[in-house]
C-alpha cells in the first residue's frame, strides 16, 4: 500500500497524520488507530515520512494561489484568514486536488 493510500485510508476513519514539529516522526491522535492501521504506519514509516515532507510544499504552493484568488475578488483579512484556515484544515491528498481547482485543471483534461 502507498503512502498515499495509508493516509486516504485513515482520512476516510477520521485520522490525521501529521510530522512531528522536528519532521522526524509523525503524531496520531491517541489510541484512535486500529491494530492493522497501526502495523500499516509502522511498516511505511518512511514513507509516510517523506510524503508529508513532500505535501509541505504542496501546502505552500495552495496557500499562495488561494491567496492570488482572494485578491482576484477583493477579499477583506478576515476572508483571507478563513481561507487560509479552510485550505491548512484539509489532508494533504485533498490539498493537491483543491491546487488543481485553483489553477483551473481537472484530472485527465491537462
Amino acid at each position: 500500500m502507498t503512502a498515499d493510500a495509508i493516509l486516504i485510508d485513515l482520512w476516510r476513519d477520521c485520522i490525521n497524520v501529521r510530522l512531528t514539529p522536528d519532521g522526524e516522526n509523525l503524531t496520531v491522535p491517541a489510541g484512535r488507530l486500529t491494530p492493522e492501521q497501526r502495523a500499516r504506519v509502522l511498516e511505511n514509516k518512511p514513507d509516510l515520512i517523506q510524503y508529508l515532507h513532500d505535501a509541505h510544499g504542496t501546502t505552500e504552493r495552495l496557500l499562495a494561489t488561494a491567496m492570488r484568488a482572494c485578491d482576484r475578488h477583493g477579499d477583506d483579512e478576515a476572508a483571507r484568514q478563513a481561507m487560509r484556515d479552510d485550505c491548512l484544515a484539509l489532508p494533504v491528498h485533498v490539498q493537491a486536488d483543491l491546487l488543481e481547482h485553483f489553477r483551473g485543471k481537472r484530472h485527465g483534461t491537462d
